[in-house]
């Protein structure tokens, strides 16, 4: 007698299409009657336990409340109709590995006791975790996940894998509990991946996860090692985050150094309210704001009503300089202190000393991080005080008359000697300026001299710190 291809599952010997050995548990045919289905599974979970593999669920699954004494095992299982798991007990391994929910399937509230294995799962209308419990982990290795991937509030007490998975829309991981490390290495997130006050207790592994549409980590806590870095396709590198907008605020990180973030688009990441002190960024693409590298927080978008949080941004700039310098990455310290300068200057709470003084420092030197400016400065300043002793006329020492003009050529160049000669603070014991216009000159030039020589060798050394 021809029995059922899973007969090891069902026992079952009168088959529903002969022409494929399959029985009316296992049989996808428009022929299959709901009510004898019902009624054979009925008889299957009294004589088999609960034993599920490969069997086709025809319309709607209700397994809500139900207590699964010893696990079970519904691999490569098909649910044609949306399959309830509400409030659902686990008490031994659940196995829903290769299953395939048509429709929606809902595991709300739901209590896994051991392993859980969702490999190669297709969510097909969605899948709704929300507040459920995963005492011993979990395994979604290439899961797809069609519609949206509800995961808010669920708790992962074991090691958790999305590795691999594909979420086609939305993924809410949202207050969501890690207990051990999650792993979303590979993971594909073509809308936003929301885990935004996510706790991962031992850190989280996203290398190589794709985000298409954006991520939000908005108060996660990660208490352990947590690595952001890209995979390595056969044409190079293809940096994690790109073209896409990215959501780090308030993010918590113990100990300080566990975030690691290795060639990553950090062009549109806010970080306002993260410690960055410690973080390792290497290989980072910064927006560019003017000349400088800068912090996305410094020229998102605001929304009606909103401003600009400038304490906030100056203490990230202040931090991530404090990062590169010890890092010795003085380059990039340097336009994360030109940064901070520029939140304390246009900062509205600032003191209008405060600002004016920062004013004259940026317009001068770039807040002493640029040599050129007050070289510059320092040319321009000796060429009108050589004019000023040109006009106003130099009086040979101790005497009150001018400086006769008997050649053009040799009187400028004694107004050109004398100007350098006080800009470096050579004291000239030839001339003196005449009358106190001169004086006057003399004194300012004595002062801004050696202050703009002194900018630029500060500057010049920043930029050949080593």
């Amino acid at each position: 007698m021809a029995r059922c291809r899973y007969y090891p599952v069902c026992g079952i010997d009168d088959l529903l299409v002969e022409e494929e050995d399959l029985c009316i548990l296992h049989s996808e045919g428009p022929e299959k009657d709901k009510a004898a289905f019902e009624e054979a599974l009925d008889r299957h979970r009294r004589e088999r336990g609960c034993d599920f593999a490969a069997i086709v669920f025809p319309r709607g699954s209700n397994f809500r409340g139900t207590q699964f004494i010893g696990g079970a095992n519904f691999e490569e299982a098909t649910f044609i109709g949306p399959a309830d798991f509400r409030e659902t007990t686990f008490h031994g391994p659940a196995v829903f590995s290769g299953v395939t929910f048509q429709n929606a399937a809902v595991f709300a509230g739901a209590q896994f006791d051991e392993e859980v294995a969702f490999g190669g799962a297709s969510f097909n209308e969605g899948a709704d975790f929300i507040s459920a419990t995963f005492d011993e982990g979990g395994v979604f290795h290439g899961a797809k996940f069609t519609k949206g991937a509800y995961f808010h509030l669920t708790t992962f007490n074991g090691v958790v894998s999305f590795r691999d998975a594909a979420f086609t829309r939305e993924a809410i991981f949202s207050e969501t509990e890690f207990a051990e490390r999650a792993d979303f290495s590979g993971a594909t997130f073509a809308w936003v991946a929301d885990l935004r006050g996510a706790s991962c207790r031992k850190g989280a592994l996203f290398g190589g996860t794709i985000f298409r549409s954006g991520a939000s980590f908005s108060r996660a806590r990660f208490l352990g090692s947590t690595l952001f870095f890209p995979s390595r396709a056969y044409s190079g590198t293809v940096p994690i985050f790109s073209t896409t907008e990215v959501d780090f605020r308030r993010v918590t990180t113990e100990p300080l150094d566990a975030l690691v973030l290795r060639d990553v688009d950090l062009k549109r990441c806010q970080f306002l309210g993260t410690d960055l002190r410690k973080a390792e960024i290497t290989g980072a693409k910064w927006p560019q704001i003017g000349r400088r590298d800068g912090v996305y927080d410094e020229i998102v978008p605001l929304k009606e009503g909103e401003t600009r949080q400038w304490h906030h941004i100056e203490r990230v700039y202040r931090e991530l300089k404090q990062n590169f310098e010890e890092r010795r990455d003085y380059e990039r310290a340097r336009d994360f202190h030109y940064g901070e300068k520029e939140m304390r200057r246009k900062n509205p709470d600032s003191s209008l000393g405060l600002r004016l003084m920062l004013w004259l420092y940026w317009l001068v030197s770039g807040y002493g991080e640029r040599c050129l400016r007050p070289l510059v400065w320092a040319g321009i300043l000796f060429i009108m005080c050589a004019g000023f002793y040109l006009g106003l006329g130099l009086c040979p020492k101790g005497e009150s008359t001018r400086l006769a003009m008997m050649n053009t050529w040799n009187w400028l160049g004694y107004s050109f000697l004398y100007s350098f000669q006080v800009m470096t603070l050579l004291r000239p014991t030839d001339f003196e300026p005449a009358g106190l216009c001169g004086r006057f000159v003399y004194t300012a030039q004595s002062l801004l001299g050696p202050l703009l020589i002194g900018l630029f060798a500060l500057a010049l050394r920043q930029r050949l710190k080593r």
